[in-house]
C-alpha cells in the first residue's frame, strides 16, 4: 500500500508489514507482509479479509473513535480480550540521494501503532507512546492528508464512480486529487480577506479616532508634564520646609531634652539637699530635746536649790528669832552671848557662804541655759526655713516631670 506525495518530497511510503494482535477476528499475534508493487488479499467468507483492511483505517485515521466503537474492535471469544492493537511498519530505507522518506527517522523502519480498549485509547510511534497531535503530524510528513481520506477506496466505491452522475463524479474526482481541499482553503481564504477588508476599514476608523485622541492625550501630556514639574517643585518646597521645621523642633526638643535633665538633676540634688536638712532638722530636733529636757533638769535642780535656800533663810530666821530671845536672856551670862555672838556670826558666814556658792553655781548654768534654748530656737527657725524653701523648689521641678 503506498500515499503519493507533493513534487519535492518522497513519492511513496511503502508499508512492509501489519501486525495485530486481538482486533475483531485476530485474536492471536499475526503479522501480514506486504510487497512494495502490488498485493492482493483472497480468502475465504469470514478469513478477514476486511478486518485486515478495516485494521489499516483504524491505524491511519485521524479520528477519535466512541467507546462503544472501540469495544467493537476488540475480539469477542471464549478467551475475553480487554485491549486489541494494530501496528504498521513503514519502509524508511534510504533512497538514492541519501535521504529518507519519512522525515526524522534515522533508521530503516517506522512503526505506528494503535492500542484500542473499552475505556481508552493509545497511540504509539516506533514504541514510544505520543499525543495524537504528534501522531497526526507523522502522519501529514508521510503523506497521508486529512482533507483527502481516499487513501484507502472502501469496497463498492469503484463501481459507485462508474455509475454516478458527471457533476458528482467530477466532485469525487476534485476530492481525490485533493482540489477540494484547495476550494475549500479558498473559499476560507476569501473569506478571510472579506474579513480582512472589513477589519481594515474598523481600524481605518478606529485609527480616525485614535489619531483624534491622540492629539487629546498629547494635549493631556503635556498638561500633565506642566503639572508634573509644579508638582515635583511643590514636593520640594514642602521637603525643604519641612526638613526646616523638623530641624527647627529637633532642635527645640534637644534644648528641652537637656533643660529637662539639668532640672531633673537640679531636683534630684534638691532633693538630696531636703534629705539632708531633714536629717539635720531630726538632729538637731534631737539637741534641742537634749537641751530641753538638760533645762528641765536644770531647772529642777533650781528648785531644790531655791528649797535649800528657803530652808537655811528659814533657819536663819529661826536662829534669828533663837537670837533675839538669847538677847533678852542677855543678862543670863557673857559667855552665853558671847557664844551666841561666835554662834550667829558663824550662821552669817555660812550663810553668806551658801548664798555666794549658790550664785555661783546656778546663775551661770541658767544664762548658759537661756543662751543655749536660744541658739537651739534659731536653728530651728532656720532649718524650717530652708525646709519650706527646698519643698517650694520641688513643687516648681515637678511641673517639667
Amino acid at each position: 500500500m503506498s500515499s503519493s506525495k507533493d513534487k519535492g518530497r518522497p513519492e511513496r511510503v511503502y508499508i512492509k508489514r501489519l501486525n495485530l494482535r486481538g482486533f475483531k477476528t485476530y485474536a492471536k499475534e499475526t503479522t501480514i507482509e506486504f510487497d512494495p508493487t502490488l498485493n492482493t488479499i483472497v480468502g475465504l467468507n469470514g478469513s478477514g479479509k476486511s478486518n485486515c483492511l478495516l485494521a489499516l483505517e483504524v491505524c491511519l485515521s485521524w479520528r477519535s473513535f466512541s467507546g462503544e466503537e472501540r469495544k467493537q474492535m476488540v475480539h469477542e471469544g471464549t478467551a475475553k480480550l480487554l485491549t486489541a492493537y494494530i501496528e504498521a511498519i513503514f519502509d524508511n530505507r534510504k533512497k538514492k540521494d541519501g535521504t529518507r522518506p519519512i522525515l526524522g527517522f534515522d533508521k530503516d523502519e517506522v512503526s505506528l501503532k494503535k492500542s484500542v480498549g473499552e475505556k481508552k485509547e493509545e497511540t504509539f510511534v516506533d514504541g514510544k507512546v505520543v499525543n495524537k497531535k504528534e501522531y497526526e503530524e507523522i502522519l501529514e510528513s508521510m503523506g497521508f492528508s486529512k482533507s483527502n481520506p481516499y487513501y484507502i477506496v472502501r469496497q463498492g466505491k469503484i463501481s459507485e464512480l462508474t455509475t454516478m452522475d458527471d457533476a458528482k463524479r467530477l466532485d469525487l474526482l476534485r476530492e481525490v486529487a485533493g482540489v477540494r481541499s484547495y476550494d475549500e482553503k479558498r473559499g476560507n481564504a476569501d473569506n478571510t480577506l472579506n474579513e480582512a477588508d472589513e477589519r481594515f476599514l474598523g481600524i481605518s476608523e478606529n485609527i480616525e479616532t485614535i489619531n483624534s485622541r491622540l492629539k487629546e492625550l498629547q494635549q493631556d501630556e503635556k498638561e500633565l508634564k506642566d503639572y508634573n514639574v509644579k508638582h515635583r517643585t511643590k514636593l520640594a518646597l514642602e521637603y525643604t520646609l519641612n526638613e526646616k521645621e523638623w530641624s527647627h523642633a529637633n532642635a527645640k526638643v534637644s534644648l528641652l531634652s537637656s533643660k529637662l535633665r539639668e532640672l531633673g538633676q537640679e531636683r534630684e540634688e534638691k532633693e538630696r539637699e531636703h534629705q539632708s536638712a531633714r536629717s539635720r532638722i531630726a538632729d538637731e530636733q534631737r539637741k534641742l530635746d537634749a537641751a530641753t529636757a538638760e533645762q528641765e533638769a536644770l531647772a529642777t535642780e533650781l528648785e531644790q536649790l531655791q528649797n535649800k535656800l528657803e530652808q537655811v533663810v528659814r533657819d536663819h530666821t529661826s536662829k534669828q528669832l533663837e537670837l533675839g530671845e538669847a538677847k533678852k536672856n542677855l543678862t543670863s551670862t557673857n559667855s552665853a552671848k558671847q557664844s551666841l555672838r561666835t554662834e550667829l556670826q558663824e550662821l552669817q558666814q555660812q550663810i553668806q557662804t551658801e548664798k555666794s556658792a549658790l550664785e555661783t553655781d546656778l546663775k551661770p548654768k541658767a544664762i548658759e541655759a537661756e543662751s543655749e534654748h536660744g541658739v537651739e530656737d534659731q536653728k530651728l527657725n532656720q532649718l524650717t526655713s530652708e525646709r519650706d524653701a527646698l519643698l517650694a523648689k520641688q513643687g516648681r521641678s515637678k511641673q517639667f516631670n
